[in-house]
């Protein structure tokens, strides 16, 4: 028979299962209503490009786009309902698919097949199912270590509007905040182990699968890879080369699909860079977002003028056909602006990298954001103020009391903070933070509840795990 201690753990253990699936059903069917209810035909611009391109997979045209299908595709009123090969325009006219990357085409034609479902529809349910998932695992993997917290953060991931929207819209913005997420759990679970070697593979090779899809987190393999080898040499004391092995097992598949996708880039635009054709574009996008010499805005209209503004061949009603290489006269043209933008306006360069590390942290510092009601911008502003101080505590909390946790979190900021703080900071680049920024809040709400007498653990208290400082 089993000790009682044993008995209990095995009785908490399916108790914890029942409440995961639990979480799961509640994530899944707020993700389906969603998009079978008030967001089933919310798209991004590239889902139309997508959608064009999987007609030419699924027909066997391959990675292939008819501009005539293209306008179709919009027209469509719903992602579920209709039969998108009505679209098709055949083989003739069909141009390479090189604008975005091709993850999304691939798998869309691929469910076409699998399902007989020719809508954007068995794409959007796949990622409520994979979104759905990691809400219930997140659940799982954190609970008998951040208790009440833990409650909370999966309660925001299960409801929270920003995530459902980026869950149920077609396009390439859900990739990211999948990959940090699931990159996050495999991670954390895997130090929990020791460094245990199958969930260490298994999160790179999702880094590597995103990469096909959305460029956002290029370099966050390389910054988690610091943070493992931190962790399992400083903290699980494991020897040198167990903790290189460790490290270049979880490296290894993300750096072979980037070297791929490095390949299929130049093969295919000329350029080797691992991401869509439009970056410099992205940057003036990006110097629009504040105020700026040039009288730029946060818009792709007003980046087309200010190109066509430094080189008059540049047409900016044909802007389709600048958009086709990474190398277009187009792209160059921004390029060397970007440089000297930064060497001519130093100052206005840094204080807009500050800025957006700040809303990085506390999105609703974000005035302009796209996913904040206009009406509450200006509270919600001054609320941002307060969250800062909130992350900063605890950021220290966590380093105290998990700091496994705390260098994945300290990884993962670090990634975005040097992709984007020199370069374009929306909702799509902040999303994939909101669960690291609500478990900081939630840790240095704690910390200032303890400063008043509040001790986790103590009779009456709130459930929590972190009763002293661990790795």
């Amino acid at each position: 028979m089993l000790p009682a201690d044993g008995l209990g753990s095995l009785a908490l253990g399916k108790r914890l299962l029942i409440v995961t699936a639990v979480v799961f059903a509640l994530a899944l069917a707020a993700r389906l209503a969603a998009v079978a209810g008030p967001w089933d035909a919310v798209r991004h611009g590239s889902a139309f490009s997508y959608g064009s391109a999987a007609l030419g997979l699924y027909n066997g045209d391959g990675l292939t786009y008819h501009l005539d299908e293209i306008p179709a595709v919009v027209g469509s009123k719903s992602n579920l309902t209709g039969d998108y090969r009505e679209f098709y325009s055949g083989s003739a006219g069909r141009q390479s698919f090189t604008l975005f990357l091709p993850g999304p085409a691939l798998t869309l034609a691929a469910l076409w097949k699998l399902t007989g479902w020719h809508t954007f529809g068995p794409y959007l349910v796949m990622q409520a199912l994979l979104s759905s998932l990691l809400v219930a695992l997140f659940f799982l993997a954190t609970y008998r270590r951040e208790g009440w917290l833990t409650v909370a953060v999966t309660a925001f991931l299960i409801c929270n509007p920003v995530d459902i929207r980026v869950v149920v819209s077609m396009g390439y913005d859900f990739w990211p905040g999948f990959c940090v997420l699931a990159s996050f759990i495999a991670l954390a679970e895997g130090l929990r182990r020791g460094g245990n070697p199958k969930l260490l593979l298994l999160a790179g090779v999702v880094a590597g699968l995103v990469y096909w899809f959305r460029a956002i987190t290029t370099l966050l393999p390389g910054f988690l890879a610091a943070a493992l080898v931190y962790y399992l040499r400083f903290k699980t004391r494991l020897s040198w080369p167990k903790v290189v092995a460790r490290t270049v097992l979880y490296l290894l598949p993300a750096l072979l699909s980037v070297l791929l996708l490095t390949g299929y880039r130049h093969a295919a635009t000329g350029n080797a860079r691992p991401s869509r054709n439009v970056f410099w574009h992205t940057f003036f996008a990006g110097v629009g977002q504040f105020s700026n010499p040039y009288g730029l805005k946060n818009e792709d209209r007003s980046v087309f003028e200010f190109g066509h503004r430094l080189d008059s061949e540049i047409d900016p009603e044909q802007m389709a056909e600048q958009y086709g290489s990474p190398d277009s006269r187009y792209e160059t043209v921004l390029k060397e602006a970007a440089f000297d933008f930064v060497q001519e306006h130093p100052f206005l360069f840094l204080r807009n990298a500050t800025y957006r590390t700040m809303i990085l942290i506390s999105p609703t510092l974000y005035s302009d954001a796209e996913f904040l009601p206009t009406r509450l911008r200006r509270p919600l502003f001054y609320f941002g103020l307060i969250l800062v101080p909130l992350w900063l505590l605890g950021g220290w909390r966590l380093f105290r009391m998990r700091t496994d946790l705390f260098v994945l979190a300290a990884a993962i900021y670090g990634c975005f903070v040097v992709s984007f703080s020199w370069f374009y900071v929306i909702g799509r680049v902040i999303q994939p933070l909101l669960f690291l920024n609500v478990i900081l809040y939630g840790h240095g709400l704690v910390w200032l509840w303890q400063r008043v007498g509040f001790r986790p653990g103590a009779s009456g208290d709130l459930p929590n795990a972190n009763e002293g400082p661990r790795t």
